[in-house]
């Protein structure tokens, strides 16, 4: 009689392969694939450094047989990006190309603690392992460098990333606001929920705090996260815009261009819309690391009309090396106080 095609020339697998699917710890799609990862199979009883490939659009079928990649080290957590996938351990990482199965780049001493600590958006591949946070597009960059160390910084010096314990960031949750551009770090020291907030156009982070504590997000349709918090509660991030808290800024030590030598610092200035509800202090080599000078208040030199703040340093603290502002602002329901611009009147010293 006629033979036709054999049974796997037409599925792709052996008709005597049993047993195609994977119990897996985390997985990935990328370029019509599911990829699995610390896994178990019955022929591999000891699979936590496999990586195996579905079947092309078949995200439920492995020929665990031929697919699959030997790892040196146990992965927690793969995401696709740009067509490769990224495969992390707690402290090491690889690139594999999905289509040929070939780790095209080994790199230690990177790693993800987990897949709620990574998130993929249109400006690139963010994740934290308890070292720094990191930003892929396509290049590796440590972002968290600038908020690693922050015990001097007057008041939020204990939640620098170094000062957070490793179990601390083992419950860290990211997240991502598309509307504001914000990749979200959530995590909880002690009883206090924080987040570091990095503002991915100015690369800058901003410390915010939550109500509760985030157990995970998800992207929400109109770009805002959705968040899974404490005591079964479901929030949607910043959805009460005219609501705003009260708020602090602390600058990073100001050297004014020159780092070793002596500046007379005068005043301090800061445009703002609401005097009486915002505030500029102070902090300099000479003055206490854990709070800020007040000054004297000269704000009426400028006008009785003038809504911002001017501060005249102490002559004890005048002659200093460096420079460290504080600004406030205390908002009640439908206001937005802010300090606009921040001024130094100062005169550099002749170099000794």
């Amino acid at each position: 009689g006629t033979r036709g095609a054999s049974y796997e020339a037409l599925n792709g697998m052996p008709e005597t392969l049993g047993d195609l699917g994977i119990s897996y710890t985390c997985n990935a799609s990328v370029n019509g694939y599911m990829f699995a990862g610390n896994c178990y199979h019955g022929e591999f009883p000891d699979g936590e450094n496999l990586l195996f490939r579905s079947e092309p659009g078949k995200y439920s079928i492995f020929n665990w047989s031929q697919n699959f990649i030997q790892l040196d080290f146990t992965p927690v957590a793969l995401e696709g990006f740009l067509g490769k996938l990224y495969v992390f351990g707690k402290n090491q990482m690889c690139i594999v190309n999905p289509e040929t199965l070939v780790i095209e780049e080994n790199i230690k001493g990177i790693g993800c603690l987990g897949p709620k600590a990574l998130k993929t958006t249109s400006s690139g591949l963010f994740w934290f392992d308890y070292n720094n946070i990191y930003h892929s597009a396509p290049k590796i960059e440590k972002i968290g460098t600038k908020i690693l160390d922050q015990k001097e910084a007057l008041g939020s010096g204990q939640f620098g990333w170094k000062q957070i314990s490793n179990a601390e960031k083992d419950t860290a949750v990211m997240g991502y606001d598309a509307t504001k551009q914000t990749i979200l770090t959530f995590f909880t020291l002690g009883t206090a929920n924080m987040v570091w907030a990095y503002y991915i156009p100015q690369k800058r982070f901003d410390l915010w705090e939550t109500d509760y504590k985030i157990l995970d997000s998800v992207d929400g349709d109109d770009g805002t996260p959705i968040l899974l918090a404490s005591q079964g509660r479901i929030l949607k991030m910043c959805a009460h815009d005219t609501d705003r808290r009260n708020w602090e800024w602390i600058s990073k030590k100001l050297t004014l261009g020159t780092d070793t030598n002596y500046k007379k610092v005068r005043v301090l200035k800061g445009e703002a819309n609401a005097r009486n509800y915002t505030s500029v202090q102070y902090q300099t080599n000479d003055t206490s690391a854990s709070s800020p000078e007040d000054g004297s208040d000269v704000s009426n030199n400028y006008g009785n009309a003038w809504q911002g703040n001017a501060i005249k340093l102490s002559s004890t603290y005048s002659k200093l090396r460096w420079l460290r502002v504080k600004l406030t602002g205390t908002n009640a329901t439908n206001t937005n106080r802010q300090i606009y611009s921040l001024g130094v009147v100062f005169k550099p010293k002749k170099p000794k």
